[in-house]
């Protein structure tokens, strides 16, 4: 896909949306405020603009996720037929084999139905699970079958987080600072994407943060004080962070790719939170005025469904606010976002410039978006995330090195997502200038935002000094 927008996230994502819908249909009693959780679910990643960019696998794993959640709450609720347990097994196999990370879904949806296993009475004869168990397990093992196929034979390198660690990328307790500290705020539209620039500064920046923070905690301790279904959607609520600080690379936080499957909890916590809240308060009133015309239930029907409310139109606002002024404006909505890239590529093909180094951020996003037409790969000095597609570039007898023109360098920024554009931790006058000290003519490329320097002889990183960052 070569839009941003169209179809695939914005697809996932309302999907996304309305099976979290789903799902709170069944972890709370109000049709109001389970509608009010999938809208949250819509707007609370709008806030960091990771509603609009694809993430790729990240995406269907996340709607899986929440997938597998909604199936084994039906489980629970007594749809216990053969079908019901093989989608459920599909759901999680499929799920894994997008993404591993999906993982912070599958673990209560597993707790779920087991739950469905441990309180059954009359189905409780082994009988009768056993079988239903074995086909989900098989389905969730036919829809892992790619995965499996591709790890079983390596040792499961795919779980193997040993070549992932990234200089400056932490331990587990920095990982999980990050969490509290920048990547909660992230989510909850508090800060920019991009960096920790606070969408609202100043004492009302910090108000609307403590205010937020102070329900969520509050919607947790009232859910794992509630027995049943409510703990374990809290439980995997809490447990989110420390699953999170696991990943070697969640360091990352700036632009919501590790915590893109954080939203749909806590839109759950804040609807479940609400009516219990109100369930609570309206107990202790029934308790001295007996005589009121409103019944309890309706009245904390009424207080959740006005809280929730509450809780969405600020939501809704700051996402208006968080568009027109923190990621460009809403009119940016109509707009292809990789518009500028994909000139490069057309260029650099047109060219027959296809093969080359370039830096990690550079060379993965253009292999993306030409569907893999261009092959551009990082060099040793980086992180090499296809081994194949270095290997073709460093067995090619002319291949190119990208840089980003001096000129260029912050409209190649804003598009690429950082400001490490550079191949090699170097700039193209000192390439050039490393080609003429060895005698080697060169030709150069000029696609926009980017230039390919075209050696005519082979040269290897250290002849030309690439890969050594400045001291």
């Amino acid at each position: 896909p070569r839009s941003t927008l169209f179809p695939y996230t914005t697809l996932f994502r309302s999907l996304t949306s309305v099976l979290t819908w789903r799902v709170a249909l069944r972890l709370v009693d109000d049709r109001w405020l389970a509608a009010l959780a999938g809208a949250l679910v819509w707007i609370m990643p709008m806030l960091g603009a990771s509603n609009t960019t694809e993430y790729g696998f990240r995406n269907l794993a996340l709607l899986l996720g929440v997938a597998s959640l909604l199936l084994a709450l039906r489980i629970l609720d007594g749809r216990r037929r053969y079908l019901d347990m093989v989608g459920f097994g599909l759901a999680v196999g499929i799920a894994w084999w997008a993404s591993p990370e999906s993982v912070y879904y599958l673990l209560p949806a597993c707790a779920l139905l087991a739950g469905a296993v441990l309180v059954s009475r009359r189905e409780s004869d082994i009988r009768f699970w056993a079988p239903r168990v074995a086909a989900a397990a098989a389905a969730a093992t036919a829809g892992a079958l790619p995965w499996l196929w591709s790890n079983v034979a390596n040792g499961f390198r795919s779980l193997n987080t040993t070549g992932e660690a990234t200089t400056g990328g932490g331990d587990y307790l920095s990982h999980l600072h990050t969490f509290f500290v920048s990547v909660l705020p992230y989510q909850l539209g508090l800060s920019r994407e991009g960096g920790s620039r606070p969408l609202l500064s100043g004492v009302l920046g910090m108000f609307v943060q403590v205010v937020l923070e102070v329900a969520l905690v509050a919607a947790l301790a009232l859910c794992l004080a509630w027995p049943g279904r409510a703990r374990v959607i809290a439980g995997a609520a809490l447990a989110f962070p420390f699953l999170y600080a696991l990943n070697p690379l969640a360091f990352w936080w700036q632009d919501g790719r590790y915590s893109e499957y954080l939203p749909p909890f806590l839109a759950l916590l804040l609807v479940m939170g609400c009516e219990r809240l109100f369930r609570l308060a309206g107990r202790s009133e029934d308790r001295r005025a007996k005589h009121s015309r409103i019944s309890r239930p309706a009245r904390a029907t009424a207080r959740a469904r006005a809280a929730a409310a509450v809780a969405t139109t600020i939501a809704l606002t700051l996402a208006v606010v968080a568009f027109a002024y923190g990621t460009g404006g809403s009119l940016s909505l109509l707009k292809n976002p990789n518009a500028p890239t994909e000139r490069e590529v057309s260029v650099l093909e047109q060219h027959h410039v296809r093969f080359g180094y370039a830096n990690y951020w550079v060379a993965y996003r253009l292999d993306f978006l030409s569907d893999e037409q261009l092959v551009f790969t990082p060099g040793p000095w980086d992180m090499i995330r296809s081994e194949s597609m270095y290997r073709q570039v460093a067995s090619h007898t002319r291949p190119a090195w990208l840089f980003v023109p001096s000129g260029q360098l912050g409209n190649a920024t804003k598009q690429f997502g950082t400001d490490d554009v550079e191949t090699g931790y170097d700039k193209e006058a000192n390439f050039v200038g490393a080609l003429r000290a060895l005698g080697d003519p060169y030709t150069i490329v000029h696609a926009g935002i980017l230039d390919a320097v075209i050696p005519q002889r082979l040269v290897t990183p250290q002849q030309v000094g690439i890969g050594t960052p400045a001291p």
